[in-house]
């Protein structure tokens, strides 16, 4: 998903649709900045652990995602309390959850 093109609140709200409509639940726990805030991505295993991953520009300025807690899976305590960080840091930060039990990101087109 490139979010180059467009304001990110439409095409956070059109991912999120299209995940709905596949079975996989999200949420937005935050509204940042409408057109152009980061975003946060939790994934909620339903079984207390998940991921977190962030979209951040690689070297060459191509958006990608990076495993916020290095660890791939971790308690979701552990991923909350960053959130919660994240919350006074950046204001403007666009945080979703999504049900997924496999981990996966599915704001990441290459997963």
């Amino acid at each position: 998903m490139t979010f180059d093109a467009l304001p990110i609140h439409l095409l956070i709200t059109a991912k999120i649709r299209q995940l709905n409509q596949q079975g996989l639940y999200c949420y937005i726990l935050q509204k940042g900045e409408k057109n152009s805030g980061s975003l946060l991505v939790k994934i909620n295993m339903l079984d207390g652990n998940g991921c977190l991953y962030s979209q951040i520009r690689d070297i060459n300025g191509n958006l990608t995602w990076m495993d916020i807690l290095k660890q791939k899976i971790s308690p979701e305590q552990d991923i909350d309390k960053y959130i919660e960080r994240m919350k006074t840091i950046d204001p403007d930060i666009w945080i979703i959850e999504v049900e997924n039990k496999s981990g996966l990101n599915p704001f990441d087109e290459k997963t």
